[in-house]
């Protein structure tokens, strides 16, 4: 498997702010300074800490933003799979699981597949993988802002936050996107450490429209 490479800036951010909590941030350094900046802080970022979680859960996002299942598979657990819950309450027994060759060769079908339940109209979401991403995944450009928070959620609806004991051994970076008024959205990424990596286990949206 192709090794990842940090993300610099959430790295950097995250050093400096002493891993303190959940912020907003945004790019506001060039990725010629942050380069110079990652190189000398390399050495105090260690495996598996939470500045190296942030990093990867960006890597991620970064693929699902741009569509490249073949690199995001590259960060999902190759045992374990990745779960795609749609509306927030993580649930083993209607969630469907995808491992890294099967996400791939199901996002290039036109297959749909039965994900859940819509909790506005309480109806199957029967979608392709396109599909599923673009209504449940990456409805909103969570990079754009930055707002994330780590192994706690900044915002909260009707559904019950199952996240940490439906994956005990995982943590968590949550994306919050908002429209400027009532309606906002969310993604949590998942991860687990395993063999000296972090691993996508869970995708988790959750979502508040008036």
């Amino acid at each position: 498997m192709v090794r990842r490479s940090a993300t610099i800036l959430l790295s950097i951010l995250f050093l400096v702010l002493g891993l303190a909590g959940g912020f907003a941030v945004s790019r506001l350094i060039s990725p010629r300074s942050a380069a110079i900046l990652q190189t000398s802080l390399a050495s105090e970022q260690e495996e598996g800490d939470t500045a190296s979680l942030v990093s990867c859960a960006i890597e991620t996002a970064e693929a699902i933003q741009s569509g490249d299942y073949e690199t995001l598979a590259e960060y999902v657990h190759p045992e374990k799979g990745v779960t795609f819950t749609p509306n927030t309450t993580v649930d083993a027994a209607s969630n469907l699981t995808f491992l890294p060759d099967a996400l791939v060769e199901a996002s290039e079908s036109a297959t749909t597949y039965l994900w859940g339940t819509s909790t506005d109209t309480a109806s199957p979401i029967n979608l392709t993988v396109a599909d599923y991403f673009a209504a449940y995944v990456w409805e909103q450009d969570y990079l754009a802002s930055l707002r994330i928070s780590v192994d706690s959620s900044q915002v909260a609806g009707n559904g019950l936050e199952n996240v940490s004991e439906m994956y005990p051994d995982g943590r968590y970076v949550e994306f919050y996107a908002t429209d400027g008024e009532s309606n906002w959205s969310t993604l949590k990424l998942v991860f687990e450490w395993d063999s000296g990596a972090w691993y996508l286990v869970g995708v988790v949206h959750s979502a508040w429209v008036e």
